[in-house]
């Protein structure tokens, strides 16, 4: 049987089946034999032959395993020991090649991913040109620069159109895609510069409509410029300012106005209006201390009966009301819950320890990033890092600051541009507080799922609504503040008790430090 063997194994060297006779001589134990140890060193001989020829062809692997099955045939020879130190250096090359390559494509893709395009394509050029992730990589960077370059070609038209708000859109677009390009850096500068020169224009001539239009768009190329700042301040004063005016406060009116003729010394219009308030403010007086005042049921010198009809009761005077509604309100119904309203277009996200004061301040690691959400027009967007492309959110995305630090925005009704975020994975230190509502021009509280707080307790929905400055309640039931009928013709009153139907709830003004 073991001369069958040998002749077994001789012809499987013979035909070049180096392998089979390799199994047979391990197998059998051949090498017993004399005949058998001439066949070991041959078959030695042929693998070591073998290595070296896959040793040519880059075939390391292969070169390795020959190299191995020499060393169990016929041990330390120098053929064999060489062809297996060859093998085993070409194998740690290929393994350090391809670690740099690895360790180069993945710094690529980190400095594409921070907008260094430069970088990124630098980098590329020292790794082969036929690696798959090499050439996704190029990919990625070519379709950005495309994006940039088609998305500052219809800026520059947009500014020969003179359409200086779709020129500031674009620069976004392009800035997002390649904001290390100094193209477009110098490009966003001079658009910058034109929408303040644009926005001041107005404010100038009075087209306050056009100045609110063209500034979200500057503020989506840069905030923290104090021009900037100050245009955003001017409007907000002359907001104000109205807002006195529709109050009648035309004192007040004036000061504002009055504070602003230094920032705008060239807007003739304001002052034209500060000397309309004086004249309202002094017709006013005159009618005040005229004939009809004789009519005063609380004047001494009256003696007329205040006439009242019999079938309307007497409404109690307008609970007192500031000037300006806060931004930032708190609403505790009884059965219910605590809900904060924001009423700000632009409301930021983060940490309450971290530097920066947050409009929702969360119970949350201080190194975490912020968010921005940033109502414009109808849509929210969401910005993540400054200067970064605005996301516009959809009904039930997710807004993660970390995995468990997460929010829920959401648009309850569509008829309604105010939204929702219900804090379904944070804290705010208001542990009581489990939805925040962006607040725009309405608010519905009722039962069902289309209203922004949920009322069970109300058969049907009630509308608060903003109206010159002030929340309103459109509703067919009586309102009834500290158990007194309210005029619906008057504001809702803050820190107050109020009741509609089945439900009572306040209003208060709440400050940053008790979010």
């Amino acid at each position: 049987m073991l001369i069958l063997r040998l002749r077994q194994s001789e012809i499987a060297l013979a035909d070049g089946r180096l392998d089979e006779a390799f199994q047979l001589v391990h197998q059998h134990n051949l090498a017993s034999h004399r005949r058998g140890q001439r066949l070991v060193t041959h078959l030695a001989e042929r693998f070591v032959k073998r290595g070296n020829e896959h040793l040519k062809a880059a075939r390391f692997s292969e070169a390795f395993t020959d190299g191995e099955k020499a060393f169990k045939l016929a041990g330390s020879l120098p053929d064999v020991v060489a062809l297996r130190a060859a093998a085993a250096d070409a194998m740690s090359n290929l393994q350090r090649q391809e670690q740099r390559r690895r360790q180069l494509v993945g710094d690529a893709r980190r400095q594409v991913d921070q907008g260094r395009l430069d970088a990124g394509s630098q980098l590329l050029a020292a790794a082969p040109a036929d690696v798959t992730r090499v050439q996704l990589l190029r990919q990625d960077i070519g379709d950005r620069r495309a994006q940039a370059a088609a998305a500052i070609r219809a800026a520059h038209s947009a500014q020969d159109r003179g359409e200086l708000h779709l020129a500031a859109e674009q620069i976004v677009t392009a800035h997002a895609a390649d904001p290390h390009d100094s193209a477009i850096s110098n490009f966003k500068s001079e658009i910058i510069n034109k929408l303040r020169d644009q926005i001041r224009t107005c404010l100038n001539e009075g087209h306050l409509h056009r100045a609110q239009d063209l500034l979200p768009r500057l503020h989506r190329l840069e905030t923290d410029s104090p021009e900037t700042r100050e245009l955003s301040n001017i409007l907000t004063q002359l907001q104000s300012a109205w807002a006195h005016i529709a109050a009648t406060d035309y004192g007040q009116a004036r000061i504002t106005l009055a504070r602003l003729i230094p920032l705008v010394s060239d807007a003739r219009w304001i002052k034209t209006v500060i000397t309309h308030l004086e004249q309202a403010e002094q017709a006013i007086t005159q009618i005040h201390t005229g004939p009809l005042a004789w009519l005063n049921p609380d004047s001494p010198r009256s003696t007329t009966a205040r006439i009242i009809p019999e079938t309307q009761a007497p409404l109690p005077a307008q609970p007192h009301m500031p000037a300006h509604l806060p931004s930032q309100l708190l609403l505790h119904a009884d059965g219910i819950g605590s809900f904060l309203i924001l009423r700000q277009p632009t409301i930021t996200i983060g940490p309450i320890s971290s530097r920066d004061a947050h409009d929702i301040a969360l119970i949350a690691d201080p190194n975490l990033p912020s968010l921005r959400v940033q109502r414009i027009e109808d849509d929210y967007f969401l910005s993540t890092q400054p200067g970064s492309k605005p996301k516009l959110l959809t009904n039930g995305e997710k807004l993660e600051l970390s995995p468990r630090c997460r929010l829920t925005f959401a648009i309850p009704n569509p008829a309604s541009t105010s939204a929702v975020l219900e804090l379904t994975g944070a804290k705010l230190p208001r542990s009581d507080v489990r939805r925040v509502i962006l607040m725009d021009q309405d608010l519905i509280l009722g039962p069902g799922s289309l209203a922004h707080i949920p009322a069970h307790t109300l058969i049907e929905p009630l509308v608060l609504h903003l109206r010159q400055g002030q929340i309103f309640c459109q509703t067919r039931h009586p309102i009834l503040v500290n158990d007194r009928p309210l005029d619906p013709r008057h504001p809702l009153p803050l820190s107050t008790t109020i009741k509609i139907a089945q439900l009572s709830f306040v209003l208060a003004p709440i400050s940053a430090d008790k979010r």
